[in-house]
């Protein structure tokens, strides 16, 4: 197997455990790189039905719904005793059809239905199979298909596919607790979505797991923030995309128990000229395990001060006994306007609006605006937050 064709191959399974499309590019990566006609990856009930299918080649992809359809009516049981025997090796050790049969290479193999079918219709020859892994109540199967060209895999490709199979089979455990991860996590960024907060799951090189509606309006805008070709979190300027990727890697490194860094603030630049996106990169871990034992991942929070109807100084006023004036020096900062447009708008100096910053940011112990705005964000939550916010986990509010 081509070295190149390897590396893109594990990359871009790595890619798919966050993102479940790119599984088909994983599986006609698989099959240039082991010259095979077709694959499919599949999961099994250990009564030898199957329990889906997670992507196949393009070939099956054409006009796949045929074999789907025919192998869940049961149109598989010539082969039972094949799937069995895959089913009671250990993980990562390959099955030739032959070799189970122990028919030679010009010997027929014994009738199968299904076989006949796929050869008379895709063009498949013999079939290869490998165990990735198991998980509860199946397992995970890699199917590879021959041509009449080249009916059974060369050395190289056999050891090729062994290599390959602990990471197939770890980006498939990833993906199943991706899943999960945002199953539990979607209820609480699509609350924060109604208030306005831009949310996103990632991991810790920054690929995005889940997202909310507020954060994918921002990244669509590319006005600072977008999503880049990997799927991954990324800002538009160089310095702030490095500082992002170093801050979501220190947060996850926290989560896992390997750093020390409790949370990373940004902030991000505009093309259009509107006041900068404020990002909180934080950690989340999972104590109990309801996920996955060990796993952890990273929560970013986005505020766009520019979204002056999301932003409240009700709490910040109470918070900080401010005066009258401060609360109206206040609600024009949260609001991104300059001390000289706050000087200009209250017909007062400049010097004057800088000493009522300074005493609002000593009242509330912030070092600068950016925090205020955050303060504003998360006081007002609890203030206004809609019914289906009530379950959502409150950890994540005092987050931001």
């Amino acid at each position: 197997m081509i070295d190149l064709k390897a590396m893109a191959l594990v990359a871009k399974s790595l890619d798919a455990a966050v993102e479940e499309a790119r599984w088909e590019q994983v599986a006609d990566l698989l099959c240039d790189a082991l010259d095979l006609r077709s694959c499919s990856f599949m999961s099994i009930k250990p009564d030898l039905t199957p329990a889906g299918f997670l992507a196949s080649s393009e070939i099956l992809r054409i006009n796949g719904n045929k074999l789907f359809a025919r192998t869940m009516q049961g149109d598989y049981r010539d082969d039972l005793d094949l799937i069995a025997g895959s089913l009671k090796l250990p993980p990562h050790v390959l099955l030739r059809e032959r070799d189970f049969h122990g028919v030679g290479q010009a010997d027929p193999l014994p009738p199968s239905s299904l076989r006949d079918f796929m050869r008379n219709e895709f063009g498949i020859y013999e079939r290869d199979t490998i165990k990735l892994s198991e998980f509860g109540p199946a397992a995970d199967l890699v199917v590879l298909h021959t041509s009449a060209d080249k009916p059974t895999l060369m050395d190289g490709d056999r050891d090729a596919i062994r290599l390959l199979a602990p990471i197939l089979a770890q980006s498939i455990r990833m993906k199943r607790i991706f899943e999960a991860l945002k199953q539990r996590f979607n209820s609480a960024l699509g609350a924060l979505d109604r208030l306005g907060i831009g949310s996103l799951l990632v991991d810790g090189k920054g690929d995005i797991i889940s997202i909310n509606s507020c954060a994918q309006r921002i990244l669509e805008s590319k006005d600072g923030l977008y999503k880049n070709p990997r799927g991954q979190l990324a800002c538009n300027d160089e310095a702030c995309d490095r500082d992002l990727r170093q801050g979501c890697l220190a947060a996850f490194e926290t989560a896992k128990g390997d750093g020390l860094h409790a949370q990373t603030v940004l902030a991000v630049k505009r093309r259009s000229g509107e006041p900068d996106y404020l990002l909180t990169i934080s950690p989340v871990a999972d104590p109990l395990a309801e996920i996955e034992p060990g796993f952890r991942s990273t929560l970013v929070f986005v505020v766009d001060p520019s979204d002056d109807a999301r932003l409240s100084v009700e709490g910040v006023q109470h918070l900080g006994q401010l005066t009258r004036a401060e609360v109206s020096v206040l609600k024009l900062m949260v609001s991104g306007a300059s001390t000289r447009e706050i000087s200009d708008l209250r017909d007062v100096s400049e010097e004057t609006v800088r000493r009522q910053i300074k005493s609002i940011l000593a009242k509330l112990n912030y070092r600068n605006r950016a925090d205020v705005i955050r303060l504003a964000v998360a006081t007002r939550l609890p203030l206004d937050a809609p019914e289906d916010a009530e379950g959502m986990d409150r950890h994540l509010i005092s987050e931001i």
